[in-house]
């Protein structure tokens, strides 16, 4: 079902850090302040060491891995069947996982939106980059 042969692992690298380079803008000059302000929390107190940067690294990567998986087994893959897929599970899983998290956890809705926003934009990145270059 799944063939790890027809994996390109480099595009899967690539994915992973486009994934970390589009949260770092995110969550920085784009929408760093508003993202601090809506969690009552500064920039310096948000996970930014060294842990967090690795545990990102890896989620990215296990994130990017999954998606090419998911990308292989649908035999037909460019960059459009990229991006669409990475929307679809941007939107479809990610995305309603962080609603339906952030409302039990009484999240601000602008902070909820902010992480679906970003997770949809980063994860159809990723998809673009996997399906182009499979």
């Amino acid at each position: 079902m799944f063939d790890l042969s027809g994996i390109n692992w480099l595009a899967v690298i690539v994915a992973a850090v486009a994934h970390m380079v589009i949260g770092a803008i995110w969550y920085g000059p784009l929408f760093g302040a508003r993202w601090s302000a809506a969690t009552g929390r500064t920039q310096a107190e948000m996970g930014s060491g060294m842990s967090a940067i690795a545990i990102s690294a890896v989620a990215s990567l296990v994130m990017a891995a999954a998606l090419a998986l998911l990308l292989t087994a649908l035999n037909t893959v460019d960059l459009p069947t990229g991006l669409a897929v990475g929307v679809l599970a941007g939107v479809g899983f990610v995305g309603t996982a962080t609603v339906i998290n952030g409302s039990f956890e009484n999240r601000a809705p602008l902070v909820t939106g902010l992480f679906v926003a970003y997770e949809v934009v980063a994860i159809a990145v990723m998809g673009a980059i996997l399906g182009a270059w499979q």
